[in-house]
């Protein structure tokens, strides 16, 4: 889990969690099917919105040593 600063200058919240997960785009599915929100997808990152409007991003990091994991 990582707490990422916004850049934004204003609002409610200027940071959301992302979150490292093992297979991105099948835990996307399962977010999805429990009612989050498709923002935005990206190469290495997705971008989701959680029922009460709170927005964080699931990750290619792996979960377990937090290294960067880069799909071709």
């Amino acid at each position: 889990i990582l707490l990422q600063r916004l850049e934004e200058s204003s609002g409610p919240v200027r940071a959301h969690v992302d979150f490292a997960v093992a297979d991105r785009e099948q835990e996307a599915d399962r977010h999805l099917a429990l009612g989050a929100k498709l923002v935005a997808a990206h190469r290495w990152w997705t971008v989701l919105e959680a029922p009460d409007g709170q927005v964080y991003c699931l990750t290619d990091r792996d979960p377990v040593t937090g290294e960067v994991r880069r799909k071709a």
